[in-house]
Parts: C-alpha cells; sequence; structure tokens
C-alpha cells in the first residue's frame, strides 16, 4: 500500500551527487535582515550544473554540507542559485567557539527547461569569520577538516 496521497508522487528520472571538500573562511556579509540574499552576496563554494530530462519535471536539492565559527554569535548562511535567482536561503547560528557541525538544506523547483542548468552555492555571514568543510582552530578544535567532511548536494529530478 502506498504511503502517498492520491495523486502524488513521480517516477525518479535521474540522481545527480556532486560532493568536494573545498575549505574556505570568510567574513563576506550576507545580511540577517530578512531580506532574500542576492548572487553578489557571501562567496561562492560550488557550481555545478545540471541538465533535466523533461521540462516539466520537478527537481528537488537536498544540500549537506560541514562550517565552523570562532563567535556564538554569528549567523552561517548558504543559498542556492540557478543562474542569479536564489531558489533557496538557509542560515544557522555557529554555536559555541571554534565547533564543526552539519548544515542541511532542501528545495525544489520546476525545471522548466531540457536545456543545461548552471548552480552555484555561496555562503557568508552576518558577522565575525565563518569556516566552510572546517573548524576555526579555536579552543583546541583543530584547524582543519577534522573529519574528511565534505560538501554533498544531490539533485533528484521526479518526472510529472
Amino acid at each position: 500500500e502506498s504511503m502517498l496521497a492520491t495523486g502524488v508522487g513521480g517516477k525518479l528520472l535521474q540522481v545527480a551527487v556532486f560532493s568536494n571538500q573545498d575549505q574556505f573562511s570568510t567574513t563576506s556579509n550576507i545580511p540577517a535582515d530578512g531580506t532574500t540574499p542576492t548572487v553578489s552576496e557571501g562567496i561562492q563554494v560550488a557550481s555545478r550544473t545540471f541538465t533535466p530530462t523533461a521540462s516539466n519535471s520537478t527537481l528537488i536539492h537536498v544540500i549537506n554540507a560541514f562550517a565552523g565559527g570562532n563567535s556564538g554569535g554569528a549567523i552561517k548562511s548558504f543559498n542556492i542559485f540557478r543562474d542569479s535567482t536564489n531558489i533557496g536561503a538557509f542560515a544557522d547560528i555557529t554555536g559555541d567557539n571554534g565547533h564543526f557541525h552539519c548544515l542541511m538544506g532542501q528545495t525544489t523547483e520546476s525545471a522548466a527547461s531540457t536545456s543545461e542548468i548552471t548552480y552555484t552555492l555561496r555562503f557568508g555571514t552576518n558577522n565575525n569569520t565563518v569556516y566552510w568543510n572546517r573548524a576555526s582552530g579555536t579552543n583546541s578544535v583543530t584547524a582543519s577538516n577534522p573529519s574528511n567532511s565534505s560538501l554533498r548536494w544531490i539533485i533528484y529530478e521526479i518526472g510529472a
């Protein structure tokens, strides 16, 4: 018996997985002011392309990454852009000094075409320094990627 409501669901057309262990530190600002972040805010930490097989499909983006901070008050923000349009904005408080933890986010969008799409992932903070795929090195926490953690960005294409 299906657990989906009537009329819900579709065929999985393709899955594309992108991962890397690139590391960055930044003070680049993404304001925590309630506005949608723009493609000029923060720093680019990843770029990828995806080519849908059907223009009427739904694309589901799932992102898992790791980040740290050197201040408990900093907000880390990461955003997915389709060309220059923000399709997913996510934020997290850094927690206590030096620690390294998981960031997660997911969003959906319409494929709207079968042409190759370029996506970028941007990362920033509202204050202080934040770290992508590594810890800050404060409070006896190593300033590296202590567990070989990486960005994992999965795109699922679901047929209509």
